[in-house]
């Protein structure tokens, strides 16, 4: 069976190799994993199952910018944080949330990202009002006017045969 050491050795150099990880990561990756694994091999559990307390590479302020969003975790910027947290960090923007002490109310897009995606809801909610209120005011004048425009009148089945003119002999 391999020694701490070396089980330590591996794990670390399997997460390097998966993401790019300075100098006081990668220690501070060594000690938790060796302090893990001689908890666990001494048959006590670890003191702290839950996630490592990460540093933020920046401060929340700095990490929203108007056309992107940097990860604290990495320090990589995005239009959108969500996907990225759960592809490379295994993480829910909840525990994000959680650990940075982001607000609830924070959206974690860039600023114009979310001003983007607000104004196109607002215009579909406007459209929607719109089309709703002209098909309103047709079907009111549909049934006060029974001589309604054939534009609004609805057709229904084949079209009519042309009758053919004969002609005169």
């Amino acid at each position: 069976m391999p020694s701490l050491i070396e089980l330590t050795t591996q794990l670390v150099t399997a997460q390097t190799t998966s993401a790019a990880m300075s100098t006081e990561e990668i220690v501070a990756s060594l000690t938790k994993i060796h302090s893990t694994l001689g908890q666990l091999e001494g048959g006590c559990a670890p003191v702290n199952p839950g996630r490592v307390a990460i540093e933020p590479k920046l401060s929340v302020e700095k990490s929203f910018k108007k056309t992107e969003i940097v990860c604290m975790i990495c320090g990589k910027g995005f239009k959108a944080l969500a996907r990225h947290l759960d592809t490379a960090h295994g993480m829910k923007a909840k525990e994000y949330r959680k650990q940075f002490a982001i607000p609830e109310n924070q959206p974690l897009t860039s600023k114009l990202l979310s001003d983007t995606l607000k104004e196109h809801a607002q215009k579909m909610k406007e459209s929607k009002k719109v089309n709703s209120k002209s098909s309103e005011s047709i079907a009111l004048s549909h049934t006060k006017n029974t001589s309604a425009p054939s534009i609004l009148k609805k057709k229904v089945g084949r079209p009519r045969k042309t009758p053919e003119v004969i002609p005169a002999v």
